[in-house]
């Protein structure tokens, strides 16, 4: 009987070894990251922390879903989110952002408009393109916020600049704050946007 009970001991004392792994932290479980966060998210919000007239209607307005109709959902500005484990194409866990927003061309004079100041004029035309960068990004350890990783080739640029900052504010919704210069009404101005995007799919 003794023998008997010393062998389940150590049955059970083997199978808790073999079973036995490292806890791994909430913001490096790639297969939990990828449930959550990994998707495209649509626009829910976007306000400006200054009144401006983006659309040139003479009612300056922080709502910028009414001021820059390229914001609505047919023109597919959104957030894009990449997170999931190695695989056939990636030797290493991929986790990247990439924010589509539409970027304002203005063409003046002889030049295209570079953000340099620049006073409003009626003769000028405003475009608008789909454009974006993609960055390297990490999850805070209480995946309250996302980390964005500085990418010199897109910082280099006068557009695409990194975020102020990148909040995990719902289940699947993020909340991006970027600074932009914005031809206006009244000129250039550089605002403060917030948006807030809501994951719509699963599939990228």
């Amino acid at each position: 009987m003794k023998r008997n009970w010393l062998l389940g001991a150590m049955g059970v004392l083997w199978l808790a070894g073999c079973t036995a792994s490292p806890d791994v932290a909430p913001n490096d479980d790639i297969d939990a990251l990828h449930e959550r966060f990994h998707g495209k998210y649509s626009i829910v919000s976007s306000v400006s922390n200054e009144a401006i007239d983006v659309n040139m209607d003479g009612y300056a307005s922080t709502n910028l879903l009414d001021e820059i109709k390229e914001l609505a959902p047919e023109y597919c500005c959104e957030l894009i989110l990449h997170v999931r484990g190695k695989g056939q194409w990636n030797t290493q866990p991929v986790r990247l952002m990439v924010e589509a927003w539409p970027e304002q061309y203005i063409w003046s004079g002889n030049d295209q408009w570079n953000w340099e100041p620049l006073a409003y004029d009626p003769k000028l035309t405003v475009n608008y393109a789909r454009q974006g960068a993609s960055r390297s990004i990490s999850f805070a350890p209480d995946l309250k916020s996302i980390i964005v990783a500085d990418e010199p080739n897109a910082d280099a640029s006068v557009r695409w600049k990194k975020p102020v900052s990148v909040r995990i504010v719902g289940q699947h919704t993020i909340e991006l704050v970027s600074r932009k210069t914005i031809y206006t009404r009244a000129g250039t101005k550089t605002v403060l946007i917030t948006t807030r995007y809501e994951r719509y799919t699963m599939t990228t």
